[in-house]
């Protein structure tokens, strides 16, 4: 027997399901993420208090270097996310993190 609330659950689950999956389709361009990386460079190395914890200067520079390169080609949003969510786990701060949340429901 299907209740009330089993409808709303799985109405819900589709809605989120269909955002996602358009989202995942999105392609981002190159030129664009390389500006990215360049801002994402400039603000940590300006802010970010424990970049240098488990890092050298150097070992991050590389890192930077690596996620510029990564992102020096056109790829989906999916792609992306997942080398920027290398990238910050390579930080090793428990506040550093790709938020897929936000990301997947903005505009809904």
């Amino acid at each position: 027997m299907t209740t009330r609330r089993d409808v709303l659950v799985g109405g819900s689950a589709l809605a989120l399901t269909s955002v996602m999956a358009a989202r995942a389709a999105i392609h981002l361009k190159a030129s664009t993420l390389g500006a990215d990386v360049a801002i994402l460079r400039q603000a940590y190395e300006a802010m970010h208090p424990g970049l240098y914890r488990y890092a050298t200067p150097a070992e991050m520079a590389a890192r930077f270097d690596a996620l510029a390169q990564a992102w020096s080609r056109d790829q989906s949003l999916a792609e992306a996310y997942l080398s920027l969510s290398r990238f910050l786990a390579s930080v090793r701060c428990g506040h550093t993190y790709a938020n897929f949340i936000s990301e997947y429901t903005a505009g809904m």
